[in-house]
């Protein structure tokens, strides 16, 4: 397996849904939760009235580079 083959697959892993869960939120029926993670990026679905939903979509990934990227940054300076 090549270099290219290899970090295509590993990109592709990363896209995978790993897990999805709904809940509803108690003593309110018409309010759900759902959740889906994969390794790359997790979307937070919150409906709170039939046709009104709210979306977020993080990229963890991105956050965890920035805060390496910080601290390199930080302890460069340090220096």
């Amino acid at each position: 397996m090549t270099v290219e083959q290899m970090t295509i697959a590993l990109l592709v892993l990363g896209l995978v849904p790993l897990y999805i869960s709904r809940s509803a939120v108690r003593g309110k029926r018409s309010q759900v939760y759902w959740q889906i993670h994969a390794t790359f990026w997790r979307l937070t679905i919150h409906s709170s009235r039939p046709g009104r939903k709210t979306w977020k979509l993080t990229v963890p990934l991105i956050r965890r580079l920035a805060s390496a990227i910080w601290a390199a940054l930080e302890a460069f300076i340090r220096k």
